[in-house]
């Protein structure tokens, strides 16, 4: 690959190569140092997810709890820092893409760079999913944190049969309103980041369709699968009480 460069492009993509790997790893790493304050661990997590939204829950009242509210705010930050990383990451990715593919439409590719092509776009979608996840979770944090929810303690059991029970009755309780709202916002958000990604799929099959008609049936499947994935999602965000009372009986 690198012969086929100019020294300029060279360092181009190492820079953008180092970005990408430090991403990588702030992705993993910088959550748990600047999110703020958390439970010290993953089952401490659980545990005080499940502790909070029983007390909610039982309180009956809108208003988040103060211990709720924390915890929401440290999920909603933790994914915030998650989707900024993966951003960026995905920003460094498209850019070596993008500059691998003009090498090859010169005239200029190799088998390195064609590899080193096809290694930046994985990157490049796993970034992608990595941040539509996040901004999913940074913007609908209640919902998200449903996930964390430890089924198999008892208090948390309770509160579940609680929540499935106003479910499949007729006027969710206060509580139970704020979760069905984020909930649709939750999947809503989803709905959009798929439509973007989608959008941005369909331009990529278009340009690539262009000068190698084999490889842009990639981004076009793709970009099929990720209009299925927002019909979905419209879907559940148009109805979203079936579909969590689906998430908390585990379908």
């Amino acid at each position: 690959m690198w012969e086929t460069l100019t020294p300029t492009r060279r360092a181009q993509i190492a820079a953008l190569t180092a970005l990408s790997g430090a991403c990588a790893v702030a992705f993993v790493v910088a959550p748990g140092l600047l999110a703020g304050s958390r439970p010290h661990s993953s089952a401490a997590l659980t545990g005080a997810t499940g502790d909070a939204i029983a007390g909610y829950v039982a309180g009956g009242r809108s208003t988040l709890s103060a211990d709720l509210s924390d915890l929401v705010d440290y999920w909603q930050r933790y994914h915030l820092i998650k989707a900024g990383c993966a951003g960026l990451a995905l920003i460094a990715a498209a850019g070596i893409v993008v500059m691998l593919w003009r090498a090859r439409r010169a005239g200029d590719a190799t088998r390195t760079s064609g590899a080193g092509l096809i290694a930046a776009a994985v990157f490049a979608a796993v970034a992608t999913v990595l941040l539509m996840a996040n901004v999913q979770g940074a913007l609908a944090p209640l919902a998200s944190l449903l996930s964390m929810l430890p089924m198999s303690d008892p208090t948390v059991t309770g509160t579940v049969v609680r929540l499935r029970a106003e479910l499949t009755g007729a006027t969710p309780s206060a509580p139970l309103s704020v979760l069905i709202d984020d909930f649709a916002r939750y999947h809503l958000v989803l709905a959009i980041a798929a439509a973007v990604v989608a959008l941005a799929l369909g331009v990529i099959a278009l340009r690539v369709w262009r000068h190698a008609r084999l490889l842009a049936v990639v981004p076009s499947l793709l970009g099929a699968s990720t209009v299925v994935l927002v019909i979905a999602n419209v879907g559940t965000a148009a109805h979203p009480a079936p579909a969590l009372l689906g998430f908390l009986t585990g379908g």
